[in-house]
């Protein structure tokens, strides 16, 4: 046996947690990994992916039953409503290239809670541009769902941040191909945020330009407990968003050591967002904003216990349902407006600068889609 084979029966030897701690160890100190497989217990995701019972990740049904196995022994099942088969990866984040990526994932996911970039992660995990974001976004996705059902309770503060609108790494549109047309309306998108005390939090893109309550209302729909407290440094976001159900308190003034509720947790969370998108990442496109909204607020909710809430977004790479694939990751709407009226006054905004920008040359770009 050679010395490059005896190291590589020795890693395949380890336990999952001593692989896994070695994994992060190589992750942070950059070094690339090689295209090691990464073998399981016979089962193991099953009993993961399913411990709250059989489910289908095509139609959600709980009419299951076993349906044989693979070459590679691998338990199968079909469904009894769609009549479609599956696996415990199907509709992962790897899928069928589970048994030969996992040790790359855990080290993609390590990489993603230190918030490396694309090109970053894609050396040292060895693995591709294209596949680094469609990870990147699959997971993500995943990730934003699962945050979906955080319900907010006790003091809940409310503000909202605005970002240029972007469309990086894709053609420019038309209409806002000349400098003086992006100009000449306010392209800014908006994107309430609630945090509660506990660190759960709420927040994706709503509306165009400064928001109206019935925006901040949307995004807080079913987020928050009723009861909880709301605060914010604008009162005039939670007008009609309370409907009885919530109580209303006043924003501490600056500086103020009395009276009111403080929102340093909401400016902390806005103040962390704004380094992470237009900082670390120098702005991501608008169409993705929502999944970094999901992403920060992740981390930032962890605070010093990395280590569990690493273990909590592999869990969620490898068990989470995401229909998402590189084509659909690219081809979803651009700006992901809330309301109808919004995606109305989009259509009306781009087709009103179209008429002032359309002699200008255009700057659009292709490729692959940074961030």
């Amino acid at each position: 046996m050679t010395d490059i084979e005896a190291l590589k029966a020795g890693l395949l030897e380890l336990s999952d947690e001593d692989l896994g701690k070695l994994l992060r160890e190589l992750a942070a100190s950059g070094a690339a990994l090689p295209a090691l497989p990464r073998e399981e217990p016979r089962d193991a995701l099953d009993q993961r992916r399913f411990a709250g019972g059989l489910f289908c990740p095509w139609c959600s049904s709980t009419a299951v039953s076993r349906f044989g196995r693979q070459k590679n022994g691998a338990q199968r099942y079909r469904c009894r409503e769609c009549g479609r088969t599956f696996g415990a990866a199907t509709r992962t984040v790897l899928g069928r290239g589970r048994r030969k990526n996992l040790g790359k994932l855990e080290a993609y996911v390590h990489c993603m809670c230190e918030r490396k970039s694309l090109r970053e992660s894609a050396r040292i995990c060895s693995i591709s541009l294209s596949t680094a974001f469609a990870w990147r976004h699959r997971i993500l996705d995943a990730l934003a769902a699962t945050l979906e059902n955080a319900v907010l309770t006790g003091v809940v503060e409310v503000d909202q941040v605005l970002f240029d609108l972007s469309f990086k790494g894709s053609p420019v549109p038309e209409a806002l191909a000349g400098r003086d047309a992006r100009k000449a309306a306010d392209t800014r998108v908006c994107v309430p945020v609630a945090v509660s005390r506990s660190g759960a939090f709420a927040g994706r893109v709503s509306n165009l330009g400064a928001p109206q309550a019935r925006d901040v209302a949307r995004v807080m729909e079913g987020r928050v407990a009723e009861g909880a407290t709301l605060t914010s440094p604008d009162p005039g976001l939670l007008a009609g968003a309370a409907e009885g159900k919530h109580r209303i308190v006043r924003a501490r003034a600056e500086g103020a050591s009395r009276g009111g509720c403080s929102t340093e947790r909401v400016r902390a969370f806005e103040k962390s967002l704004k380094d992470f998108v237009n900082g670390r990442l120098h702005g991501v496109a608008t169409k993705y904003l929502n999944n970094y909204v999901a992403w920060n607020g992740f981390l930032e909710s962890c605070g010093e216990r990395k280590d569990l809430f690493e273990k909590m977004l592999l869990g969620i790479a490898e068990t989470a349902v995401t229909a998402t694939d590189a084509h659909s990751v690219g081809a979803r709407e651009a700006v992901p407006l809330l309301s109808p009226e919004q995606k109305s006054l989009l259509r009306d905004l781009l087709e009103g600068m179209s008429q002032v920008g359309k002699k200008a040359p255009s700057n659009g770009s292709s490729g692959i889609r940074q961030e």
